[in-house]
């Protein structure tokens, strides 16, 4: 019997796409990487982490990895709360759902920091969540099942109870 949900938030609760991948393409500028939405495409959902890891690399600046993924999230943060997109009723139905006992996480590649700051702009309160496992809980991210199977173990959940909105 379903007794938990797992939630992916990004096309889900939300669309921070188009805020992250302008706040990488500013960081990028910064150190002489120019990129277009394009370039990002086959990064959506993999974390955004590989907006800047690879782009780096390529350019053979891997020392300015970091420096520039703190930039992209700084400029995230600095937008977020003016140009996120929140999807109709994300909030209502995730506090419907905990008000009603139901189980429920929060599962995505994104980074915690990147997550956190994403649900306060969509007001959607953390605190109705009984885990949230970001990219950066897991070894390998979504498309691949660690993620989903990793929430459900750590709530104590069979997966078969779960049903998981992706």
């Amino acid at each position: 019997m379903i007794n938990t949900v797992l939630f992916d938030m990004d096309g889900v609760l939300i669309d921070s796409e188009p805020v992250i991948i302008k706040a990488a393409t500013k960081a990028l500028s910064e150190v002489g990487i120019t990129a277009t939405r394009e370039f990002f495409e086959p990064f959506l959902g993999a974390g955004e982490e590989f907006f800047i890891i690879g782009p780096c690399k390529d350019a053979g600046i891997p020392e300015k990895t970091d420096a520039t993924m703190a930039a992209m999230y700084q400029y995230y943060n600095d937008a977020v709360y003016r140009e996120l997109t929140v999807h109709p009723h994300a909030a209502e139905t995730i506090q419907a759902l905990h008000a009603a006992g139901i189980t429920v996480a929060l599962v995505s590649s994104s980074a915690r920091e990147k997550l956190l700051i994403s649900l306060d702009a969509a007001k959607i309160p953390a605190e109705c969540f009984s885990l949230i496992l970001s990219g950066s809980d897991v070894t390998r991210k979504k498309p691949d099942p660690e993620p989903y199977q990793k929430a459900a173990e750590k709530l104590g959940k069979d997966p078969k109870d779960c049903l998981v909105i992706e």
